[in-house]
């Protein structure tokens, strides 16, 4: 009869050992739930909405592009003929990486990316960022667009 009190203190090392191991699951699922945990998120004030634009394509040049085509635009948008582009130009005298197009500070700005032929603002080339308006025509190789 000897062994009845160590064969129950090796049960309850058992059950002590198997609510521990409970116990410890339940804080890893408690971190794990925290981590996972989507952050709210505040609602957006008027200046940081996304802008609303878009390119309509006014002469496609030799393109593929249809002439009237509209091409919707993102924060940052760069142009080019490279597929990576947000916005791809499939002309020859577009440049694999030719401009981008950015909302900053509540403008469209425009710059040319080393660019071989030039990105043109209603005709007049430009060689640093420039603030563009709705309604400019942006001119990338032979294909021009209008900014809306």
């Amino acid at each position: 009869m000897a062994t009845a009190p160590f064969d129950v203190l090796v049960g309850i090392l058992r059950i002590a050992f198997v609510g521990l191991l409970y116990l410890f699951l339940l804080q890893v699922m408690r971190v794990l739930t925290k981590q996972v945990r989507v952050p709210e998120v505040a609602p957006m004030e008027p200046e940081e909405l996304e802008p609303e634009g878009r390119l309509v394509i006014v002469d496609p040049g030799k393109s593929s592009i249809a002439q009237g085509a509209v091409l919707p635009l993102q924060p940052v948008n760069p142009i080019g003929r490279r597929a990576e582009n947000a916005i791809v130009l499939d002309d020859e005298f577009v440049s694999g990486e030719h401009a981008l197009l950015a909302w900053r500070d509540e403008k469209w700005w425009l710059s040319d990316v080393a660019s071989t032929n030039g990105t043109f603002i209603n005709g007049v080339e430009i060689q640093e960022p420039t603030v563009v308006a709705k309604g400019d025509v942006l001119t990338f190789g032979r294909i021009k667009a209008k900014l809306l």
